[in-house]
């Protein structure tokens, strides 16, 4: 390889060769073509729970982490499997005699997660089912009275009507190569099991994601 000194060389010898690829002589990580990678996930999440949606809460928005594994099965279909925390559920501003605030939503949860992917020329499709854990779930009134001061926001705990595991959504998505290991991609997940305790409410998690995925 041509590097500028000798230490990048040695390290450049190490982990990369150079292999024809699509009738060109192309750099690649010598683990390229194992058959499985660790991948890392940076990104935006968009969530709903859908019957508090319907009642006027607006979503809650969060950055999400992951981590999980890539598995070839064959030259063009992947398997992959992994977990990420998000942030989920909403919030509404409320005003009532001399006191206002806000009502919350906690539904932070790990999600588990089993795709298959299809690769394209230029972009990889996939798709698969998706389960929950809940680590915190809550609902909360924040609130402020005003009676010509204000005053520090005092947090009053509502009855939890939220399950802790919700077994059963669906994944879709695609995504495409930015630089080399690293891949932008878009996914909607759709809640299939519902979310409330009681069940005459019919509310589902819902979300739209946005990342960065880096595989090693």
């Amino acid at each position: 390889p041509r590097m500028n000194n000798k230490s990048n060389e040695r390290f450049e010898e190490k982990i990369t060769y150079y292999r024809q690829i699509d009738g060109r002589i192309k750099q690649v990580k010598k683990n390229e073509f194992d058959k499985a990678h660790f991948f890392i996930q940076l990104g935006y999440i968009q969530s709903a729970l859908s019957n508090y949606s319907s009642e006027g809460f607006k979503n809650r928005n969060s950055v999400y982490y992951g981590l999980g594994r890539i598995f070839h099965i064959k030259n063009s279909i992947d398997l992959i499997s992994h977990f990420f925390y998000s942030k989920n559920g909403g919030y509404q501003y409320y005003g009532e005699l001399e006191e206002n605030g806000k009502k919350i939503i906690l539904y932070n949860t790990i999600g588990l997660e089993f795709l298959l992917r299809k690769k394209l020329k230029k972009i990889s499709l996939f798709a698969g089912p998706r389960t929950n854990f809940a680590f915190k779930r809550e609902q909360r009134k924040a609130s402020r009275r005003f009676y010509g001061f204000r005053f520090r926001d005092e947090y009053t705990s509502l009855e939890n009507t939220l399950k802790k595991i919700v077994p059963l959504g669906a994944t879709i998505g695609f995504s495409f190569k930015l630089l080399e290991s690293i891949n932008f991609e878009v996914k909607y997940n759709r809640g299939i099991s519902i979310v409330s305790k009681n069940n005459y409410e019919k509310s589902r998690l819902n979300s739209l994601q946005t990342g960065l995925t880096y595989r090693f």
